[in-house]
C-alpha cells in the first residue's frame, strides 16, 4: 500500500485537511447546489450520494497504482470550509486536478489560493511533474484561474458528457511544475 503523503502546508488564508468520509455531512448542503454544477455533466448530489462518494474518493491507494489525494479547503481564521480540491496522481509523474469552491466563497481568490497550495503539494511532497485540467469550454471563469496558475491550453477540444441533454466539450489545459523551490 502506498503511504499517505506528507500535509500541506498552511497557505495565507487557508488550511487543508484529506478528504474523509467524516466530511460528508458538513459539506453535503455546499455540494448539493445545482448552481455549483454548472458546467459539469452530474445533477448536483443528494447528502447519501455524497457520503457515498466521498467514502469512495478518501480512499487514496488505488488498485491501478494511481492515488487520489483530495482535500478540504477551510479559512485558517475561522475553520469554515470553502471548497474541495481534487487530484489523481499516476505513477509517471502526471496528476489530474479538479476543484470546488462553494458559491458564498467564490471570486475571493480562494479557488487560486487552493489549488496553488495543492499544486506546490504535488510538486514538492508527491513527485509530481505534469498536471492536467479539464474545463467545460462555456466556463471562462475556471479558464482565467487556470491562466493565473500558469496553466497553458492545448489546441484540443474534448468532447465531453452532455450537461442537460445539450453536448458539451472540455478545454484541456497542462502545468509542467518546476523543481522544489529551496
Amino acid at each position: 500500500m502506498t503511504p499517505a503523503a506528507p500535509p500541506i502546508a498552511a497557505s495565507a488564508r487557508l488550511r487543508y485537511e484529506p478528504l474523509a468520509p467524516a466530511h460528508a455531512a458538513e459539506l453535503a448542503g455546499w455540494l448539493g447546489d445545482p448552481r455549483l454544477w454548472r458546467w459539469i455533466p452530474h445533477a448536483a448530489p443528494t447528502p447519501s450520494e455524497v457520503a457515498r462518494r466521498f467514502a469512495v474518493i478518501s480512499q487514496s491507494a488505488r488498485p491501478n497504482g494511481d492515488r487520489w489525494l483530495n482535500f478540504v479547503a477551510r479559512r485558517n481564521a475561522d475553520g469554515q470550509a470553502v471548497g474541495l480540491v481534487e487530484t489523481t496522481v499516476y505513477p509517471d509523474g502526471r496528476a489530474h486536478l479538479a476543484y470546488f469552491v462553494f458559491l458564498p466563497f467564490q471570486r475571493h481568490g480562494y479557488a487560486r489560493e487552493a489549488c496553488a497550495g495543492v499544486l506546490a503539494h504535488l510538486r514538492d511532497d508527491c513527485g509530481v511533474t505534469q498536471v492536467e485540467a479539464l474545463v467545460d469550454t462555456r466556463n471562462e471563469p475556471s479558464q482565467r484561474l487556470l491562466a493565473t496558475l500558469h496553466f497553458t491550453r492545448d489546441d484540443a477540444v474534448v468532447p465531453a458528457d452532455p450537461i442537460d441533454g445539450a453536448p458539451a466539450f472540455d478545454y484541456r489545459y497542462r502545468l509542467t511544475l518546476g523543481s522544489r523551490a529551496a
